[in-house]
């Protein structure tokens, strides 16, 4: 079997993804905004036949939320701190790591509570409609 992922359902050849260098060299060259990264995205769209570029949306104090990117070396973390109205997600690349087992287990709990949060809203909202209905 060839060495590489399984992400977003699909498998990727490693050889064929982006190295983490140049990434944060293509966001340098061409803008450190979320519209670059769409141009990621879209080389690994016709690749790989879906967009394997994912957004984190939750804050976790430091940032607003994040983009996990695959790479050769592994998955690369993106955060940004700012969303513009022309430029959407302003992306911190000096910011960027590479995500470890550690992180993706915060990540997910993180990621877990929220839902889980919104979810008893959406319970409570629903219980309260049905009693005024």
């Amino acid at each position: 079997m060839k060495d590489g992922y399984i992400t977003a359902f699909i498998f990727m050849d490693k050889t064929k993804l982006m190295t983490k260098a140049a990434v944060l060299a293509y966001l340098e060259e061409h803008g450190t905004y979320s519209p670059s990264l769409a141009a990621i995205s879209n080389q690994y769209e016709e690749l790989f036949g879906v967009d394997p570029i994912w957004r984190y949306p939750l804050p976790d104090g430091a940032y607003n939320g994040a983009y996990i990117v695959p790479v050769q070396e592994g998955y690369l973390w993106i955060p940004y701190v700012e969303v513009d109205v022309e430029y959407y997600e302003l992306l911190e690349p000096e910011l960027a790591t590479m995500l470890d087992a550690d992180c993706c287990r915060y990540y997910l709990k993180t990621l877990q509570e929220y839902t889980a949060d919104l979810g008893d809203v959406f319970v409570a909202i629903q219980q309260e409609i049905t009693k005024e209905g």
